[in-house]
C-alpha cells in the first residue's frame, strides 16, 4: 500500500473517523524498517494531533501546532472511488449479477435489461448527496458519466485534495449549478474555470480570504458563496470582487473570528450583494464614515437582508449606521449586548425606529401600524431631551443628539413636532402616568380584564393570578402583543418588575 504526500486519507478508531493530508511518508528511525514505514498526517480538525511534525528533536513536516501525528500506513484508508460510493448510496449494480463493467470493456447481455434500469435509475437523480462516503479523485469521471441529469453535487468529508479533481467532474455535468464540497482540504493547482456553478459551500474548509479569492476566479458566475466556519479573520479589496456577481455571502461563525467593521466594508463593493451573514463573531461596532448621519452610503448598494447575530454589538448608535444602507429590509441582530440595556419589547421598538426600510426583524413581519407605535412611542422617549437640546441653541448638544438618533428629524417631519405633554413624556411625571396597565389576563379559555400596576414582579404577579383562576400553582408567564400575536415572550424573572418586559396596556398576560 503505497502513500504520497499530499494524499487525503482516513483513519477509523472506535466508531470515529479521522481526515487528514499526508506530509511525510517514511520510516521514523532505522529499526522501524521492520514495522514499515508511517505517514504523518496532519489532521483537518486542530488539536487532533500530538505534535507538529517534530519528533524526538527531530522535524519531520511543517504543519500546525498540536494537529500532526505518525501512523502506520496499514492504518490509513485510501477511501473509495465515486462510483462506489454511488452504489453504496443509491443502490449497486453487483446485485443483478449481470458482470457488468462501464469503460472501454463490453458489457454482457446477461441482465441486460435490469442493469440498463439501474443506470436509468441513477440517471434520473437529480440531486446526488456523497457526504462522508470518503470519496477520493479515483473514478470521478465514470461519476459524471452515470448522473448526467443532476443539478446538486454534494462531496463534503471526502478525501479529494485538488481543485482540478473538482473541475474535471464539474465540466462533465452540464446541469450542475451548486456544488456542496464542505469539510475538504482542496489545494489549488488549476487555472480552469467554471461558468455553470452558482451555488458553492465550503463550510469548515480551513480557507482564509486569499484562498476564497482564488477560489471566485475559477467561478466567474458564482452568486452565492458560503463560508462559515473557516479561518477567515480579514477581507481585502480586490478587482475580482469587483466584478463578482455573488449575491449571497456566508461568512458566519470564522474560527478566528472577525471583529474589524473595516473589513466587513470591504464586501460592501460587491455590485450585486443583497444577502450578507456574519453571525457569531466578534463585531462590536457598525460604522459607515463616508457619509454624515442622516446620508447614505455608497456600501452595498443592494443589501436588502443581513444578519448580525451573536456578536458583540453595544451601542445604539450602530444600530443607527444600518439606516445607511438604502436597500436594507430584513435584519437579524438578535441577540447582541446592546439589545439587553432595555426589554425585548423595548429593543424591538428602537431598532424599528432607527432603521427606516425594515420589513421584517429578527423573522418577524414589521407591519405599518407597528412601525408607526414604534416610531412614535421613539419620539415620545426621547421628546424632552430633543426639545431640551434646541431650546439650548446649543450647536454642539443638536449634534450630539442627532448623532445618536439620527433618524428624529425625519419622524418630526413625519409625524409633526410633539407637543408638551408628549415630549415630558420620558420624564418622571409621564412615567407616574403611566404606572398603571390595563391588560387581558388568560388562563386556557378563561379572560379577564385587570388593571395593574407596571411595578409589580413577576412572583407577585403569579400569586395574584393564582387567586384570580383559582389555581394551585402558576409554572410559567408570558405575554403576547396585538402587533405579534404569534410572538410569545417569557416572563422569566420572578424578581424582575413587569415594566422590565416593556409590558403595555392591551397586552396579554399568559398563564401557561
Amino acid at each position: 500500500m503505497s502513500f504520497a504526500v499530499g494524499q487525503r486519507v482516513c483513519l477509523r478508531q472506535s466508531d470515529v473517523e479521522r481526515r487528514g493530508t499526508v506530509r511525510y511518508v517514511g520510516y521514523l528511525e532505522q529499526a522501524d524498517a521492520r514495522k514499515g514505514p508511517y505517514a504523518g498526517v496532519e489532521w483537518d480538525e486542530p488539536r487532533e494531533g500530538l505534535h507538529d511534525g517534530v519528533l524526538n528533536g527531530r522535524r519531520f513536516f511543517e504543519a500546525r501546532p498540536n494537529s500532526a501525528s505518525f501512523v502506520p500506513i496499514t492504518k490509513l484508508d485510501k477511501g473509495r472511488t465515486a462510483v462506489a460510493a454511488l452504489n453504496e448510496k443509491y443502490g449497486t449494480l453487483e446485485e443483478y449479477d449481470v458482470g457488468v463493467r462501464f469503460g472501454r470493456k463490453e458489457v454482457e447481455a446477461v441482465g441486460w435489461k435490469k442493469t440498463m434500469d439501474k443506470v436509468s435509475h441513477f440517471d434520473r437523480l437529480i440531486h446526488v448527496d456523497l457526504t462522508g462516503f470518503n470519496v477520493n479523485h479515483q473514478g470521478l469521471d465514470q461519476l459524471a458519466d452515470l448522473i448526467k441529469n443532476a443539478e446538486t453535487l454534494s462531496l463534503g468529508k471526502s478525501l479529494i485534495s485538488s481543485w482540478s479533481s473538482i473541475l474535471s467532474v464539474v465540466e462533465r455535468l452540464p446541469k450542475v449549478t451548486m456544488l456542496d464540497l464542505s469539510e475538504n482540504r482542496l489545494h489549488m493547482d488549476t487555472n480552469e474555470t467554471s461558468v455553470r456553478i452558482k451555488r458553492l459551500i465550503l463550510r469548515r474548509n480551513d480557507v482564509h480570504w486569499d484562498d476564497v479569492m482564488k477560489t471566485l476566479r475559477l467561478f466567474p458566475e458564482l452568486e452565492e458563496i458560503y463560508l462559515a466556519q473557516n479561518n477567515i479573520n480579514t477581507i481585502t479589496a480586490s478587482e475580482v470582487l469587483e466584478s463578482s456577481k455573488l449575491t449571497l455571502v456566508d461568512l458566519d461563525k470564522q474560527q478566528c473570528r472577525l471583529s474589524d467593521w473595516k473589513a466587513i466594508r470591504q464586501l460592501g463593493n460587491l455590485p450585486n450583494l443583497k444577502i450578507l451573514q456574519l453571525s457569531e463573531n466578534f463585531l462590536d461596532t457598525i460604522s459607515f464614515p463616508d457619509c454624515g448621519p442622516e446620508g447614505t452610503t455608497k456600501y452595498f448598494p443592494k443589501l436588502s437582508q443581513l444578519t448580525l447575530r451573536m456578536n458583540d454589538i453595544a451601542e445604539w448608535s450602530s444600530i443607527s449606521e444600518l439606516d445607511k444602507l438604502p436597500k436594507l429590509e430584513n435584519l437579524k441582530i438578535y441577540p447582541n449586548k446592546v439589545l439587553d440595556s432595555v426589554s425585548p419589547a423595548t429593543a424591538r421598538q428602537w431598532v424599528i425606529a432607527k432603521v427606516g426600510n425594515l420589513k421584517v426583524l429578527n423573522q418577524s413581519q414589521v407591519s405599518a401600524s407597528e412601525r408607526r407605535d414604534s416610531e412614535l412611542d421613539y419620539m415620545r422617549q426621547f421628546g424632552a431631551e430633543w426639545v431640551d437640546a434646541t431650546k439650548s441653541a446649543n450647536p454642539d448638544r443638536i449634534s450630539s443628539f442627532l448623532f445618536q438618533h439620527p433618524r428624529f428629524k425625519q419622524l418630526l417631519v413625519k409625524y409633526g413636532p410633539l407637543d408638551a405633554d408628549e415630549a415630558s413624556q420620558a420624564g418622571p411625571q409621564a412615567q407616574l402616568k403611566s404606572s398603571l396597565i390595563k391588560v387581558i389576563l388568560q388562563h386556557q379559555e378563561q379572560k379577564k380584564e385587570k388593571t395593574l400596576p407596571n411595578t409589580i414582579n413577576v412572583l407577585k404577579l403569579k400569586r395574584l393570578v393564582e387567586k384570580l383562576f383559582r389555581i394551585s400553582q402558576t409554572e410559567k408567564l408570558a405575554y403576547v402583543t396585538p402587533e405579534h400575536p404569534d410572538v410569545t415572550f417569557f416572563l422569566d424573572d420572578d424578581q424582575k418588575e413587569i415594566s422590565h418586559y416593556d409590558i403595555k396596556s392591551g397586552d396579554t398576560i399568559l398563564i401557561c
